[in-house]
């Protein structure tokens, strides 16, 4: 498989290209673009607006009521 990446397109907005052929776009953001790459790739992808860190914090203690 070719590398995509991110480039701008001439409107101002971003595009995903392989080997000089574009593959989607535009998208108003670089972040945008880089997201559909990863899908694109199969990678795993966390929601938007999802704290990792929080999720990934371990539990000093249980919620009130849970065994």
């Amino acid at each position: 498989m070719t590398s995509q990446t991110a480039t701008r397109a001439s409107d101002g907005g971003w595009q995903v290209t392989s080997a000089g052929a574009v593959l989607a776009g535009p998208f108003p953001t670089m972040a945008e673009a880089w997201r559909w790459i990863d899908r694109y790739e199969g990678e795993p992808i966390t929601p938007v607006g999802v704290n990792l860190t929080a999720l990934l914090r371990p539990r000093t203690s249980l919620p009130d009521g849970a065994a």
